[in-house]
């Protein structure tokens, strides 16, 4: 039987062909034996789980980007819709890792077995990606917050420290002030007193609220939705979290009070920029208007990927917000992309420009620009035959 005449299923809105499918179901029960007795006795515990083996077969030009689609979706903390090849559906949970092998290039199985945990949706909707992910970004943000907000506010032996910064910055501005009284304004006198009315209520503000701190941080990240310039961001601040996590260790037995609370601060201020620049990629990847579906799966995996580098140096409180949103990225921005087109290469077999390559594959000259960009070319009017190109399959 070939791939093509296999039954069309789905798992978390992405799409596969079953072979080899099976499944388990029914009533399940304890038998009891007793030491010194022939007969046994058997309690009805009720009905199992339905669960289903499935062989996902997947081949064609977009077999790779389908295949990697369902073992990311795989890694969903939510259950996911379950379209059986049967034309049935359910939602259901994948019970143990799937296993996977790429036959050749060009086609891949990947073996699910899920278990049926409720029913699924009258009618399939279609989620929206800026809203779902905003919202676990939103749990995820919070959960951070709450944790700074308790690492820093924890800070008493540097908090005193800071409030003496605070007395003596009072006190200077008190002098100047005596100062200006005694000789007359000045424009000089005038910066100064200035500078250190500032300098005291941004100490003060510090000590009684650190929510202030990160409201500055907030206004920062708020104003950047580029996915890349975030992803650069979150590479920074995720090395300067493993530095400050490893120091915070390190003064955890031998350092005193206040070099312990000053890498905790240390490490919550970079767990939190981290997190903030973390939920800005998810957004900025969930908000994209993708061309292709190729590119949705790699914005998709590349946070993902940054994401999962975080968890073992996130707040312990924040972890399960930032899987959650890592599975709303996969259960809203792969499930809309699947009807996008894919990608394939093209090979011109003369050399041609790119008008004529859009003109011909396309129907429309004018979206020349289209190729020209995703491959970089430099000389639209002379692309060499046989260059591999990238475009769309429509």
């Amino acid at each position: 039987m070939k791939p093509t005449d296999l039954r069309e299923g789905s798992f978390h809105g992405v799409r596969f062909r079953g072979r080899g499918i099976g499944g388990a179901s029914g009533q399940r029960w304890q038998v009891n034996e007793y030491p010194g007795r022939d007969d046994v006795t058997a309690d009805a515990l009720g009905n199992a789980p339905n669960t289903y083996q499935i062989e996902a077969v997947f081949t064609g030009e977009s077999w790779l980007a389908d295949y990697s689609a369902l073992l990311a979706a795989c890694m969903s903390a939510k259950p996911g819709e379950f379209r059986h090849p049967e034309g049935w559906r359910c939602l259901a949970v994948p019970t143990e890792p799937p296993s996977y092998t790429v036959v050749a290039v060009g086609e891949a199985v990947v073996n699910l077995t899920l278990t049926e945990v409720g029913e699924a949706p009258a009618l399939t909707s279609t989620p929206d990606p800026v809203s779902s992910v905003g919202s676990a970004v939103e749990e995820l943000l919070g959960a951070v917050a709450d944790a700074f907000d308790d690492a820093w506010s924890a800070a008493d032996e540097v908090a005193s420290v800071v409030e003496d910064a605070a007395d003596k910055a009072t006190e200077a501005t008190e002098s100047v002030t005596a100062l200006v009284e005694r000789l007359g304004p000045s424009d000089q006198v005038g910066d100064t007193l200035a500078a250190l009315h500032e300098l005291d209520a941004t100490i003060t503000a510090l000590i009684r609220s650190p929510a202030n701190l990160r409201a500055k941080w907030d206004a920062v990240f708020a104003s950047l939705t580029d996915f890349d310039t975030l992803r650069a961001l979150a590479d920074l601040f995720g090395g300067s979290a493993a530095t400050s996590a490893a120091a915070k260790d390190d003064t955890a037995d031998s350092g005193t009070d206040a070099e312990q609370q000053a890498a905790l601060n240390a490490y919550a201020i970079d767990c939190y920029l981290w997190a903030s620049a973390l939920g800005g990629l998810a957004n900025a990847a969930a908000a994209t208007e993708y061309a292709a579906y190729d590119d949705a799966l790699a914005a998709v995996n590349a946070a993902s990927d940054d994401m999962i580098e975080a968890e073992p140096l996130m707040f312990p409180s924040a972890l399960a917000g930032l899987i959650d949103v890592r599975g709303s990225l996969v259960q809203s921005v792969l499930v809309v992309a699947q009807t996008l087109p894919r990608l394939k290469t093209f090979a011109p077999t003369t050399t041609s420009s790119t008008a004529e390559i859009a003109q011909l594959l396309y129907r429309d000259g004018r979206r020349a620009g289209e190729i020209e960009d995703r491959n970089r070319i430099q000389h639209p009017g002379f692309v060499a035959a046989g260059a591999q190109l990238l475009v769309l399959t429509e």
